[in-house]
């Protein structure tokens, strides 16, 4: 599935996959696994693709995707904000790929009233990802 529209996904639906405990989450390149689910119960994304578990280890060798059958790949319609830092460009959101999820210290959304005071109205206007590491 691949949109250029806002896409709201809810995790369980009929993709064939347990979307909690057999997939994988791959957010701009940074992958987390079933302990984030939560995170994406009912969430507007740019775009998600499924993709199963032999193209999701050949597109990335360096997971483990043992006990999982697959991979959201997901872009988020939201601001990105990592350790404090909006990420904007594509080239700046390619720094997740370099994080593990080990390194990650905490992940959550924040809405679009939230997003706008806290970062102005037309970049908070979808509401913001935020991303601490260690």
């Amino acid at each position: 599935m691949s949109s250029q529209e806002d896409t709201t996904v809810f995790i369980g639906g009929s993709t064939g996959l347990d979307l909690c405990s057999e997939t994988v989450y791959s957010i701009q390149g940074l992958l987390l696994d079933s302990i984030f689910c939560g995170l994406f119960q009912s969430y507007q994304f740019k775009t998600v693709d499924i993709i199963l578990k032999e193209d999701a280890e050949k597109r990335y060798p360096i997971y483990n995707f043992d006990n999982k059958k697959g991979l959201w790949e997901i872009e988020v319609h939201a601001l990105i904000v990592l350790n404090g830092k909006v990420l904007i460009t594509k080239d700046e959101k390619s720094i997740l790929a370099k994080y593990r999820q080990e390194d990650i210290k905490d992940i959550y959304t924040i809405n679009r009233i939230e997003a706008k005071r806290k970062y102005g109205s037309k970049l908070g206007k979808k509401g913001a990802l935020i991303i601490n590491t260690l």
